[in-house]
């Protein structure tokens, strides 16, 4: 196993220690010891494949940079994001460990009513040293195991979107944010809270039977999408194909963010999406119009070679099986259809 050094690495320490292998073949060392010799020849082959793709979207150097510079900043999920463009996948699961580790267990210590995404009775809460949008983990359109869901197709496919997201154990309760009642308390406290003062409550452990509350890492440099915006780079047609996979009708101009920098691998816009509650329920879309709807050539590798153990590890707990069943389905004949259009049309401009 590689140690980790503290601080930003450099150079010299990624060059060999870090590859793209154990990240992009999605192979566990229980996987390689019940698979046969031609199946292990598939996954060497494909992960070569994968690994080739990577090579044209990968711009070592310059993520490396934004990497650290995130990290002096304290802006872990920028961090993840730009070590996993480097291939500094090792120092990437480490740092989304940490974020992970923080928005599900550490108590809530401040929160605020924000204005994002479009599900009512959004907060935004200080755990640890993170900061987290806390939504309700049931209730139309929210969906808290859609929204975790959305995130780890995100990390199986490599988009690099989606923010670390989490189901908290404890529900956290807050009343008088920004000097308003929220909904809940409203039959227990009859007055208005003072406009400058929340509330707190003792957190409390999720009921059995009850869905936990969803909490996802706070992306601040970012603004909503404009709306009516077309313009088809590269990373937003990465995430009208996720779209397609994960069945989410609800990409919307508030259900996408524009990060402040651009992406440095290409220099073009950088998307960020956001609000998966109503995810995994619509599956018709599997239709490939145009070349906006291929996404780039190595998330398609990335969907196509995708490893069902892994997928089924990973979705199982926040799926039933006839659904896991019908969105593993829905991912082949969307390859599929992928595959046919570029045989008709040729490989896309972006590939």
């Amino acid at each position: 196993m590689v140690k980790i050094p503290k601080g930003p690495p450099t150079p010299e320490q990624d060059s060999v220690s870090e590859v793209a292998t154990p990240e992009h073949t999605h192979s566990s060392v229980e996987e390689e010891s019940k698979a046969t010799p031609e199946e292990l020849q598939k996954r060497e082959a494909a992960a070569g494949t994968i690994q080739k793709a990577f090579r044209k979207y990968q711009v070592g150097e310059a993520s490396k940079r934004v990497a650290e510079e995130a990290f002096s900043s304290g802006d872990t999920q920028r961090e993840v994001w730009a070590r996993r463009r480097a291939g500094q996948f090792t120092r990437a699961k480490e740092v989304e460990e940490k974020i992970t580790e923080e928005l599900t267990n550490k108590r809530v210590t401040r929160a605020r009513k924000i204005d994002v995404g479009a599900t009512d009775g959004t907060t935004l809460v200080t755990t640890g040293r993170e900061q987290g949008v806390l939504k309700p983990g049931k209730g139309f359109p929210a969906d808290s195991n859609a929204e975790v869901a959305a995130f780890k197709m995100d990390q199986l496919i490599g988009l690099n979107a989606v923010p670390v997201t989490v189901q908290r154990p404890v529900r956290f309760y807050g009343v008088g944010v920004m000097g308003k009642l929220t909904k809940a308390w409203r039959k227990v406290f009859g007055e208005r809270v003072r406009p400058d003062r929340t509330l707190f409550l003792p957190e409390r452990p999720v009921p059995e039977g009850e869905v936990p509350d969803s909490n996802q890492r706070f992306v601040a440099k970012a603004s909503p999408l404009e709306r009516g915006r077309t313009d088809y780079v590269p990373h937003m047609q990465d995430l009208r194909f996720f779209d397609k996979l994960i069945g989410n009708p609800d990409r919307h101009g508030r259900n996408v963010l524009r990060a402040d920098e651009p992406l440095e691998t290409t220099g073009k816009p950088s998307y960020i999406a956001i609000d998966h509650g109503m995810a995994f329920r619509y599956f018709s879309s599997v239709v490939i119009y145009s070349e906006h709807d291929i996404p780039s050539e190595y998330i398609y590798e990335r969907t196509k070679y995708m490893s069902k153990s892994r997928f089924e590890r990973m979705l199982g707990p926040h799926l039933d099986a006839d659904l896991l069943k019908t969105v593993w389905e829905h991912r082949e004949e969307l390859v599929k259809n992928v595959e046919r259009w570029i045989e008709k049309n040729g490989p896309p401009p972006h590939w």
